[in-house]
């Protein structure tokens, strides 16, 4: 999956968990400097940005030789290079690219790539509502210069993986069961036509 910050990754991921074999999760407080991001961005960017990078390819790698039929994960390395064409410049963004380019090298392309599209005024809104600290500091610029990059990366790998675009803004699928449902059986269904 790949979308902006609280645009449903999480929540999108556990509504297909009776549904796949496997759901991994992003598991953000493991990455040592994330906190510190968020206090100090231009400091702690790189290490952030490769750490995150490093642990998703770490978490997908174990998918692979786990040999499960359908797997859904609530985070993407390609996410990884969105962000970091944002959050780094220079020496590390080529640093960063070096490991990225070996990393999805490695682990080829899904066979599905989940796209949410949310605006970063509601992206916020929900950033406020979950309420950590670590997040208090982020503004609608950066969220909407994320989006931007997301939308920028998706577009680039679209002829390489198939993708599939929902509006998580307009689609609430976090408190409808309507909603829900209908998402589930679309994102199964995309997933079946991959896999033929």
């Amino acid at each position: 999956m790949i979308g902006g910050i609280a645009s449903g990754k999480t929540t999108l991921a556990k509504l297909l968990t009776s549904s796949v074999g496997q759901v991994v999760y992003e598991n953000f407080n493991a990455n040592p400097f994330w906190a510190e991001f968020y206090i100090d961005p231009f400091r702690f960017a790189f290490e952030t940005e490769v750490t995150f990078l490093l642990q998703h390819y770490n978490s997908l790698k174990k998918i692979i030789a786990s040999k499960q039929h359908v797997v859904v994960s609530d985070f993407s390395i390609f996410q990884d290079l969105a962000y970091a064409r944002v959050n780094l410049k220079g020496g590390e963004f080529s640093a960063f690219q070096a490991v990225y380019k070996e990393t999805r090298q490695q682990l080829g392309f899904p066979d599905l790539l989940v796209h949410l599209e949310c605006g970063p005024e509601e992206e916020l809104k929900r950033i406020r509502a979950r309420n950590r600290n670590e997040e208090a500091t982020i503004t609608v610029d950066y969220l909407g210069a994320l989006n931007d990059s997301i939308a920028a990366l998706v577009d680039e790998v679209r002829h390489e993986v198939d993708v599939l675009t929902i509006d998580s803004e307009l689609l609430n699928f976090a408190d409808n069961d309507a909603v829900r449902e209908q998402l589930a059986n679309k994102v199964m269904q995309r997933l079946s036509s991959a896999n033929r």
